[in-house]
């Protein structure tokens, strides 16, 4: 093997997502999700993660997840690049292409 492109994550999805479509129809929503981690001290760090959710891991998503929800997930990283005119300076946005999503239930 020579690479792999692959992300685990477990946490709260920050905002109720909502179902978008693609120009030829395909359900699409994005999230953004944040892991903790803990550090001596009591103090806390938090990351935050966009993720892109296709078909119908997008359909389930928008008709079972809410703000708050704990979640795994496993996916892709896509760096998206966009060219900001006005600074002259190319954008990045990395974010996670989900393929598998589980909601604990039970827990938030």
């Amino acid at each position: 093997m020579n690479s792999l492109n692959k992300v685990i994550l477990i946490g709260n999805v920050k905002e109720s997502p909502t179902l978008r479509k693609f120009n030829n129809g395909t359900p699409v929503t994005n999230l953004m999700i944040a892991t903790n981690d803990y550090l001596g001290g009591g103090k806390e760090i938090t990351e935050w993660h966009r993720l892109q959710l296709d078909g119908n891991i997008a359909k389930s998503a928008c008709e079972n997840l809410q703000k708050g929800d704990l979640i795994y997930i496993e996916g892709s990283l896509k760096t998206k690049i966009s060219h900001d005119k006005k600074a002259g300076v190319d954008r990045f946005t990395t974010e996670i292409v989900v393929t598998f999503l589980e909601k604990f239930t039970g827990a938030k």
